[in-house]
Order: structure tokens, then sequence, then C-alpha cells
């Protein structure tokens, strides 16, 4: 049976992606991935992580890329020079070292293609997938405000105002043992992966939807220490 999945964010750490997907969920093409964001800096290869999703895709897998606040300073950065700096100051570095280039004009178009056009939500059915939150004070208007979804961090285990609704998000690292233990109708599936050597931190996970069920890896590549 096809199964709906959402990985919360890497960062560059493919090995740990590759490791989750292929030997923890063994997935299949009638799956339907959906990944919430932050690919890219901080980690050791931002250009892997973005060469698996873009390779998944060609093959004909079936892929739904959310934004998230990293590769939206990425893109604010190649139109402004002083955020660009921001950007580099947040992980940037990082992501330009993994593709052997210095400055952020030099990354490739595939790359940055693909970051333009990932989505800032995604819905199905009743499940919302998005990077930061939704803005509840909109009512209804969940996707009104573009800063939340890229950027917030106001959610709760549960939020009355989702009604039949639930948010599956990430951007907001917790401890493992937070992150498995949910229960409610928002779900947050950022393990801090990339902060590897901080108690309960460093792990990838995703959320199996249909079963409501959490998969998680340790992280395996090598991360310089935040």
């Amino acid at each position: 049976m096809p199964r709906t999945i959402a990985i919360g964010d890497i960062h560059g750490c493919n090995e740990t992606l590759l490791s989750l997907l292929f030997d923890k969920i063994d997935i299949e093409k009638d799956d339907f991935l959906i990944f919430l964001g932050d690919y890219v800096d901080r980690g050791p290869d931002s250009s892997g992580v973005l060469d698996t999703i873009i390779g998944l895709t060609q093959t004909g897998y079936q892929i739904i890329s959310l934004r998230g606040n990293h590769e939206q300073m990425l893109l604010e950065g190649l139109e402004d020079e002083d955020l660009c700096g921001a950007w580099l100051e947040a992980g940037g570095q990082q992501t330009l070292a993994s593709m052997g280039i210095d400055h952020i004009e030099e990354i490739p178009n595939i790359y940055i293609d693909f970051i333009e056009s990932t989505k800032v939500y995604f819905q199905k059915g009743e499940d919302i997938f998005v990077h930061g939150t939704l803005n509840f004070n909109f009512g209804n208007g969940f996707f009104e405000d573009e800063d939340e979804l890229l950027w917030g961090r106001n959610f709760e285990t549960n939020r009355s105002e989702l009604g039949i609704f639930r948010m599956i998000h990430g951007h907001t690292p917790r401890p493992l043992d937070y992150i498995i233990s949910q229960k409610g109708n928002c779900i947050n599936l950022d393990s801090g992966c990339v902060y590897l050597g901080n108690e309960g931190f460093g792990f990838l996970t995703a959320f199996l939807i249909e079963e409501n069920k959490f998969i998680h890896c340790p992280c395996i590549d090598h991360i310089t220490t935040f």
C-alpha cells in the first residue's frame, strides 16, 4: 500500500538522509514523500542532499519539496549582498564548501531552479505540511502569512484552531524523546539532525502519515559541533 511520508530538517546530512530513506524506511516509487525544508546549511553535504532529492524526482519518485527558512535566506542572499552575509553566517559557508565554490553567485542553476520551485506549504487531505508554522490568528486563512510558514515557531502539542486538520512541520529542533512521543495535532519532525553531540539531538526523523508512526535515523554524517 502506498505510504505518505514526511521528513524533517536535513541540513546537509546526506548520508543520514540516504540511510533513512533506503535502510530504515525502504522507500518505493509509489510512496509519496514530503520534505519539510532546510535541505542546506550547517551540515557537510548540502549539495549531496539537493542531488538526492532532485535525483529521486528525476527517477520517478513522488516528491513534494517544501521551502525552509534556510532556502529562503539563500534566495534572498542572491538578491542582496547584506542578506548574503547573514546567510553565510547561518551555515551558508558549509553549503558553498560542499559545492566546491566560494561565492553564492556560483551556485549551479540546477540547485537554484530546484529551490525556487519549492512550495511554502502543502495540504493532503486533513494534513497540512509546512516548514515553520501557521498563523493561527488568521482564522481559516492559515496560508496568508508567508513569514510564519517559513520562520514561525508558534506551535503547541494541540491547537484548537486547526479544527479537523493536523499540522506537520519542522524548523524548531526538539530532542528525539519529545518528537516520538507527540500525539496531538501539531507534529514537529525536527530532531536536530545537524546538532550531533547535543544530548537528545542528532537524528533525522520521518513520520508515516497513515500509520501515525515515527521512524528515525541517527546522524552518520561528520558534523562540526555547533
